[in-house]
């Protein structure tokens, strides 16, 4: 019940503030531009994330040392002045901040609640929030605001995830393909075959995808450590990718959606000695490797969505009481190979992350 409510609140919300737009972002625009966008709504200061924007909405592309560009929607559905615009000074950075809402919407997370977004103006600007445990170097969810969209830019150039605050330089080590290697090997056997040595089979997944948001500045807030859980490579290229396309290909483009995505249970594989064992890759209690991965979706119009996929290239899912099966959608073509990730379509009603799996 209290997924249903969090849910329920936020599509009350945007009931309030969806974007009727005339004017329209086109990839040279969000490609070429590269600072921070606004707008204002009632003296606040909100991201631009939707590619369409109402008639008589003026946006600000926020750079550093104080520059900053405006352009206004039009009556003829243009900008004016036109995009794209260019920053002299580097854009403001992301940020990790603790979440300073109301706690009551996130009472389901046993971990702490983060924002991510960019201070603008002393004013912070938020583009998702995640429930992360700090001891256990583990994220739980991930929840953002997004638009679908038709223009996706290319991943953002010389990007590193960003491990501050929640975990160490050292730790974010873990990751390192030559360091999972060696902690499959200290777990599961010098003769374990499940990680080559040399080859990537396990990276940072993301949770809020970078493809979620529209500009260069946003997609750079997900790389972060608070928003990545060790996912088989396979799987997010393979349906974890399509499930993360699909939702951005959904209509109409200025319909706002709330998008919950997830990680639970930790993955078991045997030993040599043919014992099952849990993957961690940091020592034996810290940062693992989860068995089920989620993404929960709800539409403004209160349609909700919700796919449940096994992280696990090795085996067949078990048997699972999360939630009933339901029919994909019909444009949506998942496999159910375990190397590219077996997935689950879920009724939403059913759905239930289990406590401390």
């Amino acid at each position: 019940m209290l997924m249903e409510k969090i849910f329920s609140f936020a599509v009350a919300a945007l009931a309030v503030c969806q974007v009727q737009g005339q004017c329209r972002f086109n990839f040279n625009n969000v490609r070429s531009s590269n600072g921070v966008f606004t707008y204002l709504d009632r003296g606040a200061l909100y991201p631009q994330i939707s590619s369409v924007v109402a008639r008589g909405v003026a946006l600000t592309m926020h750079c550093g040392g104080g520059e900053s560009h405006r352009t206004v929607c039009t009556r003829n559905d243009r900008f004016h002045p036109a995009l794209p615009f260019r920053c002299t000074a580097q854009a403001p950075e992301s940020e990790v901040r603790l979440y300073e809402g109301d706690r009551s919407l996130y009472s389901d997370c046993a971990a702490t609640m983060y924002s991510i977004g960019h201070t603008i103006n002393r004013q912070f600007i938020k583009l998702y929030d995640a429930c992360y445990d700090t001891r256990s170097l583990r994220v739980h969810f991930t929840q953002a605001t997004i638009y679908p969209k038709n223009i996706f830019i290319p991943r953002p150039e010389g990007i590193q995830f960003a491990p501050y605050p929640v975990m160490s330089p050292g730790s974010a080590r873990s990751f390192l393909t030559a360091e999972i290697y060696r902690r499959f090997n200290d777990t599961y056997g010098a003769n374990q075959t499940y990680i080559p040595k040399r080859t990537l089979v396990i990276n940072r997944g993301h949770l809020t995808a970078s493809s979620d948001f529209l500009f260069d500045q946003q997609s750079r807030s997900t790389f972060k450590y608070v928003n990545a859980v060790p996912q088989f490579e396979s799987i997010n290229n393979g349906s974890w990718r399509l499930i993360e396309n699909w939702v951005m290909s959904l209509r109409p483009m200025d319909s706002q959606l709330i998008v919950r995505t997830g990680a639970f249970g930790i993955l078991q594989l045997r030993d040599d000695r043919n014992r099952l064992k849990p993957a961690y890759l940091l020592d034996d209690q810290r940062n693992p490797v989860p068995q089920w991965m989620y993404k929960r979706i709800i539409t403004a119009n209160r349609t909700s969505y919700v796919f449940l996929t096994h992280n696990n290239i090795f085996n067949e899912p078990p048997d699972h009481r999360f939630c009933n099966e339901v029919q994909c959608p019909n444009n949506l073509d998942l496999d159910r190979l375990p190397a590219t990730g077996v997935t689950f379509c879920c009724d939403p009603t059913t759905f239930r992350v289990p406590a401390n799996y």
